[in-house]
């Protein structure tokens, strides 16, 4: 992990309570963003690969090198009656033409590479934590109606900073960016992480959210499904503080809950809570479970 830690509160995910078993089995999907909810996620709309002008000056600038090395690749007893001199002239004369053709090509490609760019997504998987862990919209949304629980992570243990290079630009928490407009690049020259990844509608800014995400072949386990297939990395049972749980568990689920903390040596020291309505605000309480 790199020096240098993130200085946030903590972060907070909300699940149903059958995913109970990413304490049991210390392991978390990381989805992939076409299976998000949200059908914004992807794609980034990419107009063209390259600016024309850049593409321009790109070739003729290794366009001395493409020469040296066709000519090459050319059989030797060519080259003693071809001399490098006149091949080099002769295609020059025809450069004029390559690269309005290569451009002509790029455009008539343009389809298919927007497909590419948006099916990277199948190669990454994203974890997606909140920094509140008391919004009523997201106890309803992905708590089961508050049947559900929150789950209270160590925003600084190393699982949430595994990068391997100061540019490593996957593998450790990043913000989320809420925004008015998708983002558009005017070419694949100016993409960046954050468009692909990290930009949301500002509909969605109540969430608060931080993203972690991972390369899917890196995955612990996979399982095999349609369209995506469900990505289970390690997630270190000391990575977790607390257990919340919402104001609708029943009680035998909360003394189920209890049971399996107490009773596994690894999850021992995991704090249980239960969330409460307020008797006066549209809030929730948190107390212990004894």
């Amino acid at each position: 992990m790199l020096s240098g830690r993130i200085t946030t509160r903590p972060m907070f995910k909300y699940v149903t309570l059958d995913r109970i078993d990413i304490l049991v089995n210390q392991e978390i999907r990381y989805t992939q963003l076409g299976a998000f909810n949200d059908p914004f996620e992807m794609p980034v709309f990419v107009e063209k690969l390259f600016e024309k002008n850049t593409l321009g000056s790109d070739f003729e600038k290794n366009f001395p090198k493409l020469i040296r090395d066709k000519y090459a690749k050319i059989p030797i007893v060519v080259r003693i009656k071809l001399p490098f001199k006149v091949f080099e002239e002769e295609v020059k004369k025809r450069s004029h033409t390559l690269i309005p053709q290569f451009n002509h090509f790029l455009e008539a490609k343009m389809p298919e590479f927007r497909k590419t760019i948006q099916n990277t997504d199948k190669f990454f998987g994203v974890l997606s934590l909140t920094k509140t862990c008391d919004n009523l919209l997201m106890w309803s949304h992905y708590s089961g109606q508050h049947t559900g629980m929150v789950i209270d992570f160590d925003e600084f243990h190393s699982i949430f900073d595994e990068r391997k290079s100061p540019k490593d630009f996957i593998r450790h928490l990043q913000q989320v960016i809420y925004s008015d407009t998708r983002p558009v690049l005017k070419t694949l020259e100016d993409f960046s992480y954050a468009d692909y990844m990290l930009m949301k509608s500002t509909e969605w800014s109540y969430e608060k959210e931080w993203r972690i995400a991972k390369t899917v072949a890196d995955a612990k386990r996979t399982i095999p499904a349609s369209p995506y297939d469900i990505c289970l990395f390690d997630m270190p049972a000391t990575a977790i503080k607390r257990v919340i749980l919402g104001a609708r568990v029943s009680s035998e689920d909360v003394d189920r809950i209890r049971n399996i903390i107490r009773s596994i040596p690894h999850l021992r020291h995991i704090r249980l809570q239960q969330a409460s309505l307020d008797e006066r605000r549209f809030a929730l309480n948190f107390s212990d479970c004894e």
